[in-house]
């Protein structure tokens, strides 16, 4: 649905191997501030916006008859269900339950791909099917310097723009070209490799 936005690392070494030779340095960042900015209900505007796309209520359209069958996309159960859990975080402090009202919990599991939504319709707003970068969640690449992107993101999102090394996913980049799998402190073994987020 959005080509830039990569499944694993694999991905992007196919990316990185297209695209170097013609391009001498590529840039990389961190979204920062993603999660616990993202607020529940501007999310789901954004996942209604994503849905009225006509590339992807296509794909939708072939991939689950439910789709051809309602008449408004706020009734659709990708919706219903992505406000209920979005709207209903819950965490427990000093043996009392609160509800969250502000951002978006890290470890949840549906957190990460609503995420990667809001960052897929600013992209897409701005440059339609082919932005200059791949991404994979809040990661970024682009062979242009990450600077010029700020102003498409919601204004929470900020960026650790790392120029010195090129580290991305599970590859570090060395001698311009060369490619290396390596594996973060945190790891046993490379993280994002067959990931498919």
């Amino acid at each position: 649905l959005f080509p830039w936005v990569l499944p694993d690392t694999r991905g992007f070494i196919k990316w990185y191997r297209i695209y170097s030779k013609s391009y001498p340095k590529l840039y990389t960042a961190d979204a920062t501030n993603l999660y616990g900015h993202m607020q529940p209900t501007d999310s789901i505007e954004a996942l209604r916006e994503i849905i009225d796309l006509p590339h992807v209520y296509s794909f939708l359209s072939r991939k689950y008859y439910e789709w051809t069958v309602h008449t408004t996309y706020s009734d659709c159960a990708l919706i219903r269900a992505t406000e209920l859990i979005m709207q209903n975080t819950f965490i427990i402090a000093d043996g009392a339950v609160y509800r969250q009202h502000e951002g978006m919990p890290m470890g949840g599991p549906s957190v990460p791909p609503v995420a990667n939504l809001v960052l897929a319709l600013a992209e897409y707003k701005t440059w339609g099917q082919f932005p200059p970068l791949v991404r994979y969640l809040d990661d970024l690449a682009s062979f242009v310097h990450i600077r010029i992107f700020r102003h498409i993101y919601p204004k929470y999102v900020t960026f650790n723009i790392d120029e010195d090394s090129v580290k991305f996913l599970d590859v570090e980049i060395y001698d311009g070209t060369q490619q290396r799998i390596y594996i973060k402190k945190f790891a046993s073994r490379p993280v994002h490799f067959y990931s498919n987020i």
